[in-house]
């Protein structure tokens, strides 16, 4: 079963200028440490128990084969999420008996800077018509060791919980099929007629979380994300004391917003 959105990453060039950006931009920015190869993160929870992970390269000898690195050359920014389970190899099965392919399990693993050890399970969608698709996780030390609480999710900028992932399609009706079979729950559909952004979608609710599809219905805005980068996550949406759209300039090239609750 899927628990929700555990996390949603963001691809920096810099992982200490990113941090003193989000810093800047009013959010409390956790040191997380390195994975055993390549690329070391620094964790942005919120308090409804996810959080953003700001992952860079560290390792650059053969930094080409994981699956994030071509998307330095289009600026990084949002380029993944994952969504909890409680058994990875059970949620494969059930995803793939609904045509939703999914490779492996992989074990992960990461040492704080404090010098805990911690690791888990993923998986990674996998075959024809999987772009856009979350990879699976599974905790296999306490998740506690693994997510930021405490002080990190009290941000001064008033952030305080995820409300929306927005992922950008160019099928909307095969896209929404993929992910039905995954999530296993019927989405809304969203009318957009009157916004003049060219769109149109529909919202899975997982969990606690709004998962948005969005796909384009004119040329600009959208499309253009997807011809540079593909499917895959387009805007993350909070709730907080105050609504502001924050420059993606100032984000690590990131869409953020953050509605008032």
């Amino acid at each position: 079963m899927i628990t929700g959105i555990d996390h949603i990453v963001i691809l920096v060039d810099d992982l200490n200028a990113a941090i003193e950006q989000y810093q800047a931009l009013g959010f409390d920015v956790e040191s997380g440490g390195r994975h055993p190869r390549f690329t070391e993160n620094a964790l942005i929870s919120v308090g409804d128990g996810s959080y953003l992970e700001l992952i860079a390269f560290y390792e650059k000898d053969g930094a080409e084969q994981h699956r994030w690195h071509k998307y330095l050359a289009s600026g990084g920014g949002l380029v993944d999420y994952a969504v909890g389970t409680g058994s990875v190899e059970s949620q494969m099965k059930t995803a793939k008996d609904r045509g939703v392919p999914y490779a492996g399990p992989n074990d992960g693993a990461r040492k704080r800077p404090d010098g805990q050890e911690i690791s888990w399970k993923t998986a990674t969608p996998a075959g024809e018509g999987t772009a856009g698709l979350p990879f699976l996780i599974e905790d296999v030390t306490d998740r506690d060791l693994r997510v930021p609480g405490g002080s990190g999710v009290a941000h001064p900028n008033g952030v305080e919980s995820l409300d929306t992932l927005v992922i950008a399609v160019r099928d909307l009706k095969a896209a929404t099929e993929k992910h039905r079979a995954l999530f296993g729950v019927e989405p809304e559909e969203l009318d957009f007629s009157e916004s003049g952004h060219g769109i149109e979608g529909v919202l899975f609710k997982v969990g606690r979380f709004r998962i948005e599809l969005h796909a384009p219905t004119m040329e600009g805005g959208i499309t253009e994300e997807l011809d540079a980068r593909g499917e895959g996550p387009y805007e993350v949406i909070f709730r907080g004391a105050q609504t502001e759209m924050i420059d993606p300039q100032r984000a690590g090239n990131a869409r953020l917003t953050i509605n008032e609750r």
